[in-house]
């Protein structure tokens, strides 16, 4: 299926929106994650996805990018899964209709076999609980994005 198709147009490129760490630390975060601001600051979080919205983006990402188990037990916010699912509510209240909406996955920061001492189906765990509390979210996509390591981006996309 042609991807232009899913947006209503085939004469112009497709636009996706931009940095939002970037927009998260102009608004303060501090040493957060940005994923808890799906909980804390839910009106700065939407407010970013309408930003781009009104800006002219056909693709507004979510603030999941670092929602992993890993990621967010580090982060002591173990057991709040459901941060994913936010994200995405947050990104389709700010969105209201101009965009779709499509989910970020992010690494976790473990690199099987190099520095870390989980295993293939410790890691895909991870990513299926994730993208389980994100599709709760009903995105309209989702992107694994930013990934060095292969193995985990392809352990990411079995959880899809």
């Amino acid at each position: 299926m042609d991807m232009r198709s899913l947006f209503g147009s085939t004469d112009r490129p497709i636009v996706a929106d931009g940095a939002w760490g970037t927009q998260l630390a102009l608004r303060g975060l501090g040493s957060d994650i940005p994923e808890a601001w799906n909980l804390t600051h839910a009106d700065q979080v939407a407010a970013i996805a309408a930003d781009y919205a009104t800006a002219g983006a056909d693709i507004v990402l979510t603030n999941t990018f670092g929602g992993s188990a890993i990621k967010l037990g580090k982060a002591k916010l173990e057991g709040h899964d459901e941060i994913n699912r936010v994200g995405v509510e947050l990104s389709k209240r700010g969105a209201a209709g101009q965009a779709s909406v499509v989910a970020s996955v992010g690494p976790t920061g473990e690199l099987i076999g190099l520095t870390s001492t989980l295993s293939e189906d410790d890691l895909r765990d991870v990513f299926s609980r994730q993208v389980a509390a994100i599709l709760q979210g009903e995105p309209d996509g989702i992107v694994i994005e930013t990934m060095a390591d292969l193995t985990e981006a392809r352990l990411a996309l079995e959880a899809t």
